[in-house]
């Protein structure tokens, strides 16, 4: 759905919702040669703009999104495994979750274009599966922990994008990017015919990216366009600041068709 939310102010939204086309069917008794193994997602996003005075633009804007799906060996079956996507001595239930939610503002300063996000996102992955034990008629006697894992990321991002154009021939891109991370990460293996497991993660922590650019276009003709640009970046995890540079040129030979060459 989209459409205005008031014509005389000039705002708007859209509005886009999907679910699992095989989940329905699924539901609905219908085979697609899937088995048990059935993909199920959902997911919605968003956004709504609203002009504000002088030629300022605001626009908030979301994501919500959720799959799963059941990779079970213990239903497969094994005599016409056509319908199993996994392992048929394993279990095995993968999740995911993903959210974003945000806000831009643009505007015009006489000749800069300026634009500024600001936004929250998160992501959750767990995985979890069980090892099987069937007899001699393959059917499942046992079954016991194999491994999960639970991988959560958060993160709140920064944008500055603007672009100054001096004249009919020049013009400047720059901005920076600012990313706040936060993740959780654990991973481990379970080895249930000697009592142990063994965890291959365990993290905890946060992190700071940082990252400039500046990029200057000059077009000596309407067939001759070159480039130049510094791109810089700063991650505190590793306290590594990385500076590269960049050079490019376009020659046109025709409407549709040009021929460029770039070193970064």
């Amino acid at each position: 759905a989209e459409g205005p939310i008031s014509k005389k102010a000039g705002s708007s939204f859209i509005l886009n919702y999907r679910y699992s086309t095989l989940g329905i069917f699924n539901a609905l008794g219908i085979d697609f040669g899937t088995g048990s193994n059935v993909p199920l997602y959902q997911d919605l996003n968003f956004k709504v703009s609203f002009p504000m005075s002088g030629n300022g633009k605001l626009s908030v804007f979301g994501l919500a999104g959720a799959s799963e799906i059941d990779l079970l060996g213990s239903e497969a079956d094994l005599e016409n495994d056509t319908d199993l996507y996994g392992d048929e001595n394993q279990d095995a239930y993968p999740r995911y979750k993903t959210g974003v939610l945000g806000a831009s503002y643009e505007k015009r300063f006489g000749n800069t274009f300026a634009k500024m996000t600001l936004g929250v996102s998160t992501a959750s992955e767990s995985f979890s599966a069980d090892s099987l034990v069937r007899d001699s008629n393959d059917e499942v006697t046992e079954r016991y922990l194999q491994g999960e894992a639970e991988f959560d990321t958060r993160k709140i991002s920064l944008v500055a994008l603007l672009k100054t154009k001096f004249n009919s021939k020049s013009s400047l891109h720059y901005g920076f990017y600012l990313d706040l991370l936060n993740f959780d990460l654990y991973n481990r293996d379970v080895y249930a015919n000697i009592g142990s497991d063994s965890v291959r993660v365990d993290v905890n922590d946060d992190a700071t990216l940082l990252q400039g650019f500046a990029t200057f276009r000059h077009r000596f003709s309407e067939k001759f366009l070159v480039q130049a640009g510094l791109h810089s970046q700063f991650y505190s995890l590793n306290e590594q600041v990385v500076v590269e540079p960049r050079l490019g040129a376009q020659y046109f030979l025709t409407s549709s068709q040009s021929i460029s060459i770039e070193i970064g």
